[in-house]
């Protein structure tokens, strides 16, 4: 894979280019996707990580508000959490 040449970048397998198989990258968008799924889920935001993946399965990427609701959850929770371990400090725990 040439440096810059994104068109070969996919979520996995190979590609032949040239005739000689090449794998395949995840993209960035792929990557972060990946990325924000795996936080929501340690965070227990699981329902609204659902919720994205049954539109992007049904409507194949118009999940805005899915999105948007994911984020909302994720900020939250990790709000909640950095002050619990706030509080625990405070405690000497």
């Amino acid at each position: 894979i040439e440096k810059g040449d994104r068109g070969w970048f996919a979520i996995r397998g190979t590609k032949k280019k040239g005739g000689e198989e090449v794998k395949k990258l995840p993209s960035c968008n792929v990557a972060e996707h990946k990325l924000w799924s795996c936080r929501a889920m340690a965070l227990g935001c699981v329902e609204e990580t659902n919720e994205l993946r049954r539109c992007r399965r049904d409507k194949g990427g118009e999940c805005e508000e899915q999105q948007r609701m994911m984020g909302k959850c994720i900020m939250e929770k990790r709000r909640k959490m950095k002050d619990w371990v706030i509080e625990q400090r405070k405690k000497g725990v």
